[in-house]
């Protein structure tokens, strides 16, 4: 097993017409993270999950930070961006499509990091991480 715990990145919509959708989305993509957290558990192993949805999607839904936030957008997604190629990602979970997440899934698979689509992707990741 390496000497670090696997660092997995949450890749998946966060903008929508309506705060509801929104919402939805990040809900969605905490609980795929908590997900990921649990079955590492279950394995005794730990793992390192980042979600950009709950970095700053709630600011989306607070009617007084989303101008500032959207305003300035182009800086948060540098920075995920930045972490996505820093060497440090191990796996990317994949959500689905939007014009932001398909940057990233492109960035991921150019880089070379693996990139899983469903749960069972994950107990695969897991396992060939913890047996390595």
């Amino acid at each position: 097993m390496p000497n670090h715990a696997p660092f997995i990145y949450i890749i998946g919509p966060l903008h929508a017409e309506s705060v509801e959708r929104i919402k939805a989305n990040i809900v969605l993509a905490k609980g795929i993270a908590f997900e990921i957290q649990r079955t590492a558990h279950e394995m005794n192993m730990q793992v390192i999950t980042f979600c950009p949805h709950a970095e700053t999607g709630g600011w989306l839904i607070n009617i007084i930070r989303k101008v500032e936030v959207m305003q300035n957008e182009y800086h948060y997604m540098r920075a995920y961006l930045s972490l996505l190629m820093s060497g440090k990602v191990d796996a990317v979970y994949f959500i689905g499509s939007s014009p932001g997440a398909d940057v990233e899934l492109m960035i991921a698979e150019n880089m070379g990091i693996r990139v899983m689509w469903d749960m069972d992707d994950v107990g695969l990741f897991l396992t060939e991480w913890r047996d390595s």
